[in-house]
């Protein structure tokens, strides 16, 4: 798979954020942290940037989420994931054109059940 520096993960250092370790569970927190998201690319199918919420156990997941914001790919969005039963990631974002959208927003969901 390919993936292009941006300057989000920069900031981090050479490797890629997806490449990152997760915490460790011992100091693992799930305190909402938001961030705002400006944009890093002049033209994009939808949002200009956006505001992300949320916690991740996993950097590299945060930082892509992020990412789909800067180079405005999203309006809305939304992430949970489970892990032994756990929830280690809780996130949604939203692009300033959808300021409504929450973490409790509906949206359609197709083909997200393959392996």
């Amino acid at each position: 798979s390919y993936l292009m520096e941006t300057p989000l993960q920069k900031s981090s250092g050479n490797t890629s954020p997806l490449e990152k370790k997760p915490v460790s569970s011992s100091s693992f927190s799930k305190k909402s942290v938001t961030t705002k998201i400006s944009p890093i690319t002049p033209f994009g199918p939808f949002g200009s940037g956006g505001t992300v919420v949320g916690f991740s156990k996993y950097d590299g997941v945060r930082a892509a989420f992020e990412e789909n914001f800067a180079r405005r790919l999203e309006l809305g969005a939304q992430l949970v994931i489970y892990e032994k039963g756990e929830k280690v990631v809780d996130l949604y974002g939203f692009a300033p054109e959808e300021p409504e959208y929450d973490g409790e927003t509906l949206q359609f969901v197709a083909s997200s059940g393959k392996n």
